[in-house]
């Protein structure tokens, strides 16, 4: 698939956080050898062997990979190493992160920003129109159709 996704053009991203899962021959072997870029973040003990032999890693780039903190890496592009560290803007930090604690802590925030809680709306005010009422308008071509009594209505413009 790798290969044929490329000839049409067509971008595959693949991710793993076991280069043993990419280089134990397979399907895994020829979407490496078609990336047209590789980007190693840390590696575990058990795997930096793995890595190692199948992307030629220098001993400083594997002491490098072996030391990584969180962000940190090696990007294969184009036949250059370039050692470079990830660091995710506010914004996309808030888009991405899975973390409990700072989940609580954007909700707080969100909370907060929102202000004080409006007051729940009385009955008349949430009432759905009748059906009768939707489907005499909409016969009749009426664009806006009367949502309750309280004068709101719904349609392109309301």
């Amino acid at each position: 698939m790798a290969r044929r996704a490329r000839k049409h053009y067509l971008g595959l991203m693949t991710i793993t956080q076991q280069v043993t899962d990419l280089a134990d021959g397979g399907h895994g072997e020829s979407i490496l050898t078609n990336a047209a870029q590789v980007l190693l973040l840390k590696q575990k003990a058990e795997t930096i062997d793995a890595a190692t032999a199948r992307f030629r890693l220098t001993p400083d780039e594997r002491q490098l990979l072996l030391g990584a903190d969180k962000g940190e890496g090696l990007l294969l592009l184009r036949g250059n190493r370039i050692p470079l560290q990830v660091v995710a803007s506010r914004a996309e930090y808030r888009l991405a992160t899975t973390s409990p604690r700072d989940l609580e802590e954007l909700a707080r925030e969100a909370a907060v920003a929102a202000g004080p809680t409006p007051r729940p709306a009385s009955p008349t005010e949430t009432e759905p129109p009748a059906l009768g009422a939707m489907m005499a308008a909409r016969r009749a071509g009426q664009s806006r159709i009367p949502l309750g009594t309280n004068g709101a209505t719904h349609g392109p413009n309301g």
